[in-house]
């Protein structure tokens, strides 16, 4: 399976309301991956710090998909997402509760 870029994602979305439906759901299927790894870690805390490593035949996404929709649910731009050992994509990022949405 191909990955799904960003590029591809931002076509689909300016089809209109269906184009942005099908991209928010995409993004929350992604961000709900990474909260799951997150939760083995540190509790099911989704406003707080996020630490994941998620094998990437599981997602077959670009990497810059994985960092936008992280940046999109958690609305704090400090997110990290890094590729080590060629199968495996580090997803860090301080949360929505330390960005500009947080509830601090």
């Amino acid at each position: 399976m191909a990955n799904v870029t960003l590029k591809t994602l931002e076509a689909i979305e300016k089809m209109g309301m269906e184009g942005m439906l099908v991209t928010q759901g995409f993004y929350k299927t992604i961000f709900d991956l990474v909260l799951k790894q997150n939760e083995l870690k540190n509790g099911d805390d989704w406003k707080g710090s996020i630490s994941s490593v998620l094998h990437q035949s599981a997602l077959s996404v670009d990497p810059e998909v994985i960092r936008h929709a992280v940046i999109h649910f958690t609305g704090n731009a400090d997110c990290s997402v890094v590729t080590f050992q060629t199968y495996y994509i580090k997803v860090t990022t301080k949360g929505y509760r330390a960005g500009p949405c947080g509830d601090h």
